[in-house]
């Protein structure tokens, strides 16, 4: 059995969560299980597969720490405030925001979700997260799945980007894998939600998850710890997943035009052709 992991609350099940979820329940394999780490109320009469689909509720005493602490501040909810010092000594405060690359709440279901599944008795040695917002394109084993796995001396494998965005290029965070039997695997995980536990997060200039995986990343390669990018050629595309091993699984629905139009309309045409 290799385990998948996500997050979704209510509005996010509403939305496009459950019609999502159909995907799964009908193209994983038997030896395949999504964990869907839900906050809120579990929805009941669901129809999915409790073998293939099981829910677990969303509770961390570590995120209860970071939420009592910041969850209630503007500037943990997509709004940054900057002061500058003027020639006269007075001050002055530039407001910038609602913007996702503040949005430290939202996006710290994420990596709690992915501590939370790593501390499960029957956890996988090796897993992977995979947004809410992604839906699968045609039957998938573990043997296919695993190729996008790290190796055995890697801790995890990740779609890097190296140029976009453009003010400050950072991984595509919707397909993560992971290797909880490596020695510094705790250690990593740890030290991703000390940062908000701490409000270490703050000090950054970005707040969201893929922003904290990669400088996670920076910090676990200067130990020589090994990591494996996903991205290959595509390295520099925007939205690389849909071009990659792992794309030709699943369609990862990135942002509110893919939403809106039900793909991406950077996948492959054989991946077009396996979803029909």
């Amino acid at each position: 059995m290799i385990d998948l992991v996500t997050s979704m609350n209510d509005k996010i099940f509403e939305k496009y969560g459950k019609d999502n979820l159909k995907t799964f329940n009908k193209y994983l394999s038997k030896d395949l299980r999504l964990n869907i780490f839900f906050e809120g109320e579990i929805p009941e009469n669901h129809g999915l597969d409790e073998k293939k689909i099981r829910f677990h509720k969303f509770q961390s005493n570590e995120w209860n720490i970071f939420y009592k602490k910041f969850g209630f501040l503007q500037e943990a909810n997509g709004m940054k405030f900057t002061r500058t010092v003027n020639d006269d000594d007075t001050f002055t405060l530039t407001v910038r925001g609602p913007d996702y690359r503040w949005e430290a709440v939202k996006f710290s279901f994420k990596v709690f979700s992915v501590r939370l599944a790593s501390q499960l008795e029957d956890i996988s040695s090796k897993f992977c997260w995979i947004d809410a917002d992604t839906l699968c394109l045609k039957k998938i084993t573990s043997k296919e799945l695993s190729k996008s796995f790290p190796r055995d001396n890697e801790l995890m494998s990740y779609i890097g980007r190296d140029t976009y965005p453009e003010d400050f290029p950072h991984m595509e965070a919707g397909f993560l894998g992971f290797n909880r039997n490596h020695s510094h695997f705790d250690s990593f995980m740890k030290t991703l939600t000390g940062l908000y536990v701490t409000g270490e997060i703050f000090a950054y200039d970005q707040w969201h998850d893929s922003f904290l995986w990669d400088r996670a990343v920076d910090m676990f390669t200067i130990l020589d710890v090994k990591f494996r990018c996903l991205s290959e050629k595509y390295v520099s595309y925007e939205h690389p997943f849909a071009y990659i091993a792992v794309g030709k699984l699943f369609d990862h629905l990135k942002g509110p035009d893919r939403k809106e139009q039900g793909y991406s309309s950077e996948r492959m045409q054989d991946n077009i052709t396996a979803a029909e």
